[in-house]
């Protein structure tokens, strides 16, 4: 509920205006939809935007609704946020009277010194969405929201904005642009949003690179490793070259054709309790793995479970669990537990 500082004629005498750069990693991680939602919680007027140095916002309001937005965004900012700087910087200009608060369009400046976000890990929602009949986004490959999400793949340049990113070749749907516009949703300003209407589609190639027909994408993967073969999935960032962890006969062709005879393969699977079934896993080595980087984890290996040519002659195992929707999808399939290489 905004506290409507802004509404009495009395209060206009005791009105503030302040200015802030914020500095960090604070574009393309929800920074700005938060701080309009902030703004109506403490009733300021003012804009908000995003630069080549990192944010830029002016608050209006009584001084103790500035120090309260101030200790709130300072303390309690986006999951995927991370301020490194924060001050009160000068204005150039006198002080208009803001009735409302607005987020701005974005400025470039002549240089850039701000941090490049980094992709995210799937949030719960997102999955959640992924995974339910009902929501328009079922099974959809590139579901993504201000909390989760490519970031630094699709970037062409700062500061952040979709026409800035690989997505400004896919004009929002109706629907997508409300959830956009929607300051009580969650895909307020997420700039990569989409969905299968008017979003990015998967599409199969042979090893020719010629369409493969198929109703199915990710079911026609599953059953393709299942047979032994190898999968090149374009991901974040680059490539990962697939096959089923369990096939020995599969591993070692990629081995071959990869010419790598001894160096480790890492092992993706669904979650930390399929991954305690090929290896052992303490409480700490849970976290690493569940930690929004999603890194490849060293784990002890358990004996005899997984083949030998995955990490030859090494007692441990590298670990890792899906981070973007396709990954999520392809392990939804209890059988096949997949096992690579890394193209960057």
């Amino acid at each position: 509920m905004a506290l409507n500082y802004l509404d009495s004629a009395e209060s206009s005498v005791l009105l503030k205006t302040r200015r802030y750069r914020v500095c960090g990693i604070v574009q393309g991680v929800g920074f700005r939809p938060f701080v309009h939602r902030l703004a109506l919680k403490y009733g300021t007027g003012g804009w908000v935007l995003n630069d080549s140095e990192g944010v830029l916002l002016e608050l209006q309001a009584p001084e103790q609704a500035i120090s309260g937005f101030i200790d709130e965004l300072v303390s309690r900012p986006p999951p995927l946020a991370r301020i490194i700087d924060m001050r009160e910087v000068a204005r150039d200009t006198p002080a208009p009277r803001y009735e409302d608060f607005e987020i701005r369009k974005s400025v470039d400046l002549a240089y850039m010194d701000t941090i490049i976000p980094p992709d995210a890990n799937v949030c719960e929602d997102c999955l959640h969405e992924m995974h339910d009949p009902a929501d328009r986004r079922y099974r959809y490959a590139f579901i993504n929201c201000t909390h989760c999400g490519p970031r630094y793949s699709i970037i062409h340049g700062m500061p952040y904005d979709r026409a800035q990113s690989t997505m400004r070749a896919f004009t929002m749907c109706p629907a997508c642009k409300g959830e956009y516009d929607d300051i009580d949703d969650r895909r307020y300003h997420a700039q990569p949003n989409a969905c299968p209407d008017c979003g990015p589609h998967l599409q199969l190639t042979d090893r020719n690179g010629l369409p493969v027909e198929t109703s199915d994408v990710v079911s026609h993967a599953i059953a393709r490793l299942r047979e032994g073969a190898i999968v090149a999935i374009k991901s974040l960032g680059g490539f990962h070259l697939v096959v089923d962890a369990r096939n020995e006969t599969a591993v070692r062709e990629l081995r071959r054709r990869k010419r790598r005879d001894a160096k480790p393969f890492a092992v993706m699977v669904a979650d930390c309790q399929a991954a305690a079934r090929w290896a052992f896993v303490n409480v700490h080595e849970r976290a690493l793995l569940e930690s929004p980087q999603r890194p490849i984890v060293l784990l002890r290996k358990r004996p005899e479970t997984l083949p030998d040519a995955i990490a030859p002659c090494n007692p441990n195992l590298g670990v890792t669990l899906p981070s973007t929707p396709l990954q999520h999808m392809l392990l939804e399939d209890p059988a096949p537990a997949g096992a690579g290489h890394d193209e960057r």
